[in-house]
């Protein structure tokens, strides 16, 4: 058998069906919009009157419960600290009776001590009238030693004068060696420089440098034996030797200039450095006092009361040598 087939709608019912379909439609954009404007404007208001003053208790109960938190901690700590206290000012107030017992007993000891320092000072009063005339006594005798003092010193200054024209001598033997040997030192350095100055036309830097501190170390040497005017003379040389040394780093191109300069320093000499002329020295000192010439002198001091006698004192002239070099 055959299938039925529907009825094919006509043009009104299609227009029908097309007409509610987008009536449909609209109404459901309308339900939609309407649904979000009160979505839009009643969810600002339940979060302002209902979700915001949630939050804002709540954060507010966390800040008192922090507050509250901090407080009892800090309360807890006052209080510790306060039976601390307590218990230090106890202690103090223990060891403050101790001490006051102590200062009383201590006041006990010093007024005992006075009365016998008080004591002490009346004997002493009387040793000190004892001791005024001990220094009396000895007044006297330090005056009676006076005369044999200064003829004493006067032994002792014709010594020193002698001494010193020894020395004087002494080292008027000592000058032509000297000067010998300086003019020696000198004509050394001399060559070393001329050795260095040679290295560096051959272009060997390191034996230059090493001649030149060799002549260095040789007159630092002779500072000991230089005096007056060769003591400045030698410095200038030994400045301008060591600036020599420092342009090897600095300035190398300033070595020969500072080499010439050194070399005519050291060809110019040390001034008053000639040898002396031959003369015979002879010194004689004669002393003023016999050598036989004896001081005695006994002194008698009176005794202190607690103390034994002071024993004599003998002092005696010392004789003056004579020098003959």
């Amino acid at each position: 058998m055959s299938a039925s087939t529907p009825p094919t709608p006509t043009f009104g019912q299609r227009l029908w069906a097309a007409f509610t379909a987008l009536l449909r439609a609209v109404l459901l954009l309308v339900i939609l919009v309407v649904f979000g404007l009160f979505l839009y404007w009643s969810l600002p208001h339940i979060y302002n009157n209902f979700i915001l003053p949630v939050q804002q208790h709540g954060a507010q109960i966390e800040d008192l419960q922090s507050q509250q938190d901090y407080l009892t901690a800090q309360l807890a700590e006052q209080n510790t600290a306060l039976s601390e206290r307590i218990q230090t000012l106890e202690t103090q107030n223990d060891l403050n009776r101790q001490t006051i017992a102590d200062l009383k007993a201590e006041i006990a000891r010093l007024n005992d001590e006075l009365q016998k320092a008080n004591t002490a000072q009346q004997t002493s009063a009387e040793r000190m009238l004892t001791l005024r005339q001990y220094v009396e006594t000895l007044d006297k005798n330090l005056q009676a030693l006076e005369p044999r003092l200064n003829d004493l010193e006067q032994q002792i200054a014709a010594q020193e004068e002698g001494l010193t024209l020894l020395s004087d001598s002494l080292l008027s033997q000592e000058a032509p060696l000297l000067t010998l040997y300086r003019e020696v030192e000198l004509v050394k350095a001399m060559q070393l420089l001329t050795r260095s100055r040679i290295s560096l036309e051959l272009g060997n830097t390191g034996l230059a440098r090493q001649d030149i501190q060799a002549a260095y170390d040789l007159l630092a040497g002779l500072r000991p034996i230089v005096f007056g005017d060769q003591v400045p003379a030698l410095e200038n040389i030994l400045n301008r030797l060591d600036l020599a040394l420092n342009d090897f780093t600095t300035a190398p191109g300033l070595v020969p200039n500072d080499l010439e300069n050194a070399w005519e320093l050291l060809q110019a000499g040390l001034p008053d450095n000639g040898l002396p002329s031959a003369t015979s020295l002879q010194i004689v000192v004669t002393p003023e006092m016999p050598l036989t010439d004896t001081i005695t002198e006994t002194v008698e001091l009176a005794p202190e009361p607690t103390e034994s006698p002071t024993p004599e004192t003998t002092p005696e002239a010392t004789p003056t040598p004579t020098a003959t070099p």
